[in-house]
């Protein structure tokens, strides 16, 4: 189905924030989602909605998103058992003003879930001139190139660099 961007992230918006996320919390998830959908990821992009809802409705231990160690260019943030779009999106701003302060910066998450495409939270270094690194974990869902049995999870590592053009 095809739809404007506009009525698309609106449709997100009304749906999680049916389900009791905040509207900041909402939009930033619908943007990830829609993001998706335009990059093609299909899977990952509106109906992971309904997976939202349905691991909220099995298990819903939300709090809040905490930085619980920090230096000037650290960070280590709880995520509250909070969805991985909107963790990933805090530790990521929180990593671009340490590294746009002290020139370097790594902020590690945990605790959180769906934390969707690593491709995201690099345009957001990127367009902020940085260069970035993600590494993630999750369940062993992918095998390596010539295994037979699943050894990673589906968004082990990305690189980001910023370029005069898009």
């Amino acid at each position: 189905m095809l739809m404007a961007i506009p009525v698309a992230l609106k449709l997100a918006i009304d749906a999680l924030m049916s389900i009791d996320f905040t509207r900041e919390q909402a939009e930033i998830t619908a943007d990830h989602l829609v993001d998706a959908a335009m990059r093609g990821v299909t899977f990952g992009s509106l109906p992971r909605i309904l997976a939202i809802a349905e691991k909220l409705s099995e298990h819903d231990a939300r709090g809040p998103i905490r930085t619980i160690h920090a230096t000037p260019v650290s960070a280590l943030v709880a995520g509250g058992d909070q969805v991985g779009y909107v963790v990933a999106h805090h530790a990521t701003s929180l990593a671009i003003v340490k590294a746009k302060k002290s020139g370097i910066a790594i902020v590690g998450a945990k605790n959180t879930w769906y934390t969707g495409l690593f491709a995201y939270y690099m345009e957001m270094a990127t367009r902020a001139g940085l260069a970035a690194i993600a590494a993630g974990n999750g369940p062993a869902v992918v095998a390596p190139e010539g295994a037979s049995e699943a050894r990673f999870g589906t968004n082990p590592i990305a690189f980001g660099f910023p370029s005069k053009d898009d």
